[in-house]
């Protein structure tokens, strides 16, 4: 990818133009029941895995070797955090949500500013940006599916209907200040002499917003989960651990069969979380899955943090 911002096949013209045929299809899909295949194809493709390298990450950030003590102490750390993500979402679910919500929030966002190869401030205010925009935009868009898909996710834990009317209120509010935000961003490039990180940050956000305007909810959350978020971290992991090589096509193999064991794990875990849950309709199932996404979140986003940082995202 090009230090100035420009845009690349890999990183960028393959998830816009995903993004951008969701949309168009959404326009012609009239009931909009799909949506939640994205989300189960995660499962085994780019989204789940792209989470499940996180250990050879560390280890190269620290320069440890993969040996059974680094495993273990590394697990022990990962799986301390996402049970106790766990234990928040059956003692506290609307809180726990609350905290998914932020945590995604900052964690796309962020993942999408790194790119740009900004510097401390700039960093954190792309990441808010781009995060507030991808987290506030369903539920401005279309406030009682969201709500919906809340219900669902909070109904498996045995809690009432999700009916905090403070996300609803706050959401639009959110949802213009980054707006505003995004057009603050592209005229500061522009005014710095960076026209093609300003032409990413228009482009990228005009995309995002006819993603999100389409198509439902699920849809669009789940699009842009796959194919452009994990896309994006699976390249990025993959260039981190062994370099620029090979094609498109034996990178992401490659970077899946690595992924392999701990993904593995991973859907262990969701058969056992959705047998502590109970159910087994496709609803119940999509909720389980997005709450231990939610667990693994916790750990995963804080690793990455640790890697810009290491990276002097903050100055």
């Amino acid at each position: 990818m090009s230090e100035r911002g420009g845009a690349t096949w890999s990183y960028d013209l393959f998830p816009w133009g995903f993004a951008a045929l969701v949309a168009l299809f959404s326009l012609f899909e009239e009931n909009r029941s799909f949506g939640a295949q994205f989300w189960f194809v995660s499962a085994l493709l780019l989204g789940l895995p792209h989470g499940a390298c996180d250990h050879l990450v560390m280890a190269r950030l620290l320069g440890h070797g993969i040996k059974a003590r680094y495993i273990m102490s590394f697990g022990s750390i990962y799986l301390g955090a996402a049970g106790t993500m766990f234990l928040v979402w059956l003692l506290a679910p609307t809180a726990a949500l609350a905290a998914f919500l932020a945590l995604t929030a900052w964690h796309w966002g962020s993942a999408d500013a790194q790119l740009y190869k900004d510097r401390s401030g700039d960093f954190v205010l792309r990441s808010t940006s781009r995060g507030t925009l991808l987290v506030s935009s369903p539920i401005t868009l279309y406030p009682e599916e969201t709500m919906d898909a809340f219900s669902s996710l909070l109904e498996v834990t045995g809690s009432a209907r999700y009916g905090a009317s403070w996300t609803s209120q706050l959401a639009p509010h959110a949802f213009i200040a980054s707006l505003l935000l995004c057009c603050l961003l592209v005229a500061r490039d522009v005014k710095r002499g960076r026209p093609r990180k300003a032409a990413r940050e228009a482009i990228e956000d005009c995309i995002i917003l006819a993603l999100f305007l389409c198509s439902s909810p699920v849809a669009a959350t789940g699009a842009y989960f796959l194919f452009w978020h994990s896309w994006r971290h699976v390249l990025r992991v993959d260039r981190f651990i062994c370099g620029k090589r090979g094609g498109l096509s034996r990178r992401l193999v490659s970077y899946h069969l690595r992924a392999l064991p701990m993904t593995a794990v991973s859907l262990t875990g969701l058969a056992l979380m959705a047998l502590v849950l109970g159910g087994s309709d496709t609803e119940a199932l999509l909720s389980a899955y997005l709450m231990l996404l939610s667990c693994l979140t916790l750990p995963h986003a804080a690793l990455v943090l640790f890697w810009d940082a290491k990276n002097e995202r903050w100055g």
